[in-house]
This record gives C-alpha cells, sequence and structure tokens, in this order.
C-alpha cells in the first residue's frame, strides 16, 4: 500500500528545503553503527528509556547534546528512532518525541524531508514483490515532533498536512495528535475536516477528542 500524501503540498513554492540524494548514508565513513560515539549514544537512550525523575531529565539533556553535536545528525536520530520505537509499550516513543522536538530545524532539515522522499520512493519501488510499508511508529513520532519543535509553524503545517490523507489508521493516529500539538488555525480546521469527513471512524472519533480538548484547553486560559 503506497503513501496517498499531498507531496506537492510539502514541497511548494514556500519550500526552500532540497532533498538530499544521500539519506540514510552517512557522509563519514568513520562513523558506522558500531563507532564508539553511535554506541555511548544507544546506551544513553537504553538508560533513559528505563529513567524517572531527575535521572530522567539529567540524561534527556544527555542524549540532547550528543545528538545536536554529532558529526552525522542523521544517523543519531536513526538510531534513535531504531531505539525507542524498539521498546516495550510507549515509554520509547514518548522519549523519542520529547527529545526529537527539542531540535527544532534540524530535525526536519537533517531528517524529515529526506525521509519522507526515501519513503514516498521506497512506497513506489516493490522490491521482489514485496510491497514497501511504511513504518507507523516512525511516523507518529516524526509527526509528533515536528508539531512540537520550534521550527516555523506553517513548516510544521505543511509538512504534518501533506499526510492528511493517509491510508495507514497508525500514521493517521500520529497526523490527528501532530495537529492537536500545533494548536493553529489551519490545524484546527483540517482536524474538522477530518473528523467529519475521513472513512475510518475510529480515526474521524479521535479527531474529534483532540478538537474537544483543545476546546477545554482554551477554556481554562
Amino acid at each position: 500500500m503506497a503513501h496517498a500524501l499531498n507531496f506537492e503540498s510539502a514541497f511548494d513554492s514556500g519550500s526552500t528545503h532540497q532533498p538530499s540524494t544521500s539519506r540514510g548514508r552517512s557522509r563519514n565513513p568513520l562513523l558506522t553503527r558500531t563507532s564508539h560515539g553511535l554506541t555511548t549514544f544507544r546506551q544513553s537512550l537504553v538508560r533513559l528509556i528505563g529513567s524517572a525523575g531527575e535521572d530522567k531529565q539529567r540524561l534527556r539533556d544527555e542524549v540532547l547534546k550528543r545528538l545536536m553535536s554529532a558529526p552525522e545528525p542523521r544517523v543519531f536520530i536513526s538510531e534513535l528512532l531504531n531505539v525507542c520505537t524498539a521498546a516495550s509499550g510507549r515509554d520509547g516513543l514518548e522519549v523519542a518525541i520529547d527529545v526529537l522536538s527539542q531540535t527544532g530545524n534540524l530535525l526536519l532539515d537533517q531528517y524529515a524531508w529526506d525521509y519522507l522522499v526515501a519513503d514516498m520512493w521506497r512506497s513506489n519501488h516493490p522490491s521482489l514483490d514485496i510491497k514497501y510499508l511504511p513504518n507507523d511508529d516512525y511516523w507518529y513520532v516524526l509527526l509528533r515532533s515536528i508539531a512540537r519543535c520550534d521550527a516555523a509553524e506553517d513548516v510544521r503545517y505543511r509538512f504534518i498536512a501533506a499526510f492528511g490523507s493517509a491510508p495507514s489508521r497508525g500514521l493517521m493516529e500520529g497526523v490527528v495528535e501532530a495537529l492537536g500539538d500545533l494548536e493553529s488555525a489551519a490545524a484546527r480546521k483540517l482536524l474538522g475536516e477530518i473528523s467529519g469527513e475521513h472513512a475510518d471512524p475510529f480515526i474521524c472519533e479521535l479527531a474529534r477528542e483532540v478538537l474537544d480538548d483543545r476546546v477545554l484547553d482554551d477554556g481554562e486560559t
């Protein structure tokens, strides 16, 4: 099943991003999944997922510092997604969102746009008659992290809205929750459309719940 993405809306005239042709490949031949830096990063992530309280904050800051100063941030982001989505329960996903949402434009410029291009390509080029399916957990983390980061609001919205007709329930969960995180007028409008028009009743109900939560939050402020 291929993505049903509004791909042109993600790369309209308002976007200055130029997708890389080397996504997922480190330009540094010394940086591999067994390198000391990446191994230490992976160990810190595992400790962070199982931590609480002050230790959690300290380890989060440590992981974020390593990621932001990495010679190849995309390699470290890939490792974070691998480790956190493989963790049991939702702790890993929450840790990934917490860390990546602090990376601002780096997440979009060094990873998300190119991951979108690569995912689209894999979806449309089946290999050995096995159709590629996107990793819903990866996209759930990326969409919610992008919604919460400090990149320009219109850029964040354009990226998230590109998935507004994605066929996967898992992807649409990420879209709906991310639109709720974004809280802009455009995001609320799209949530309203999803709540009334989406073919999946579960997604319609989720969109209504997110909209209701936003109304309650506004009433408290």
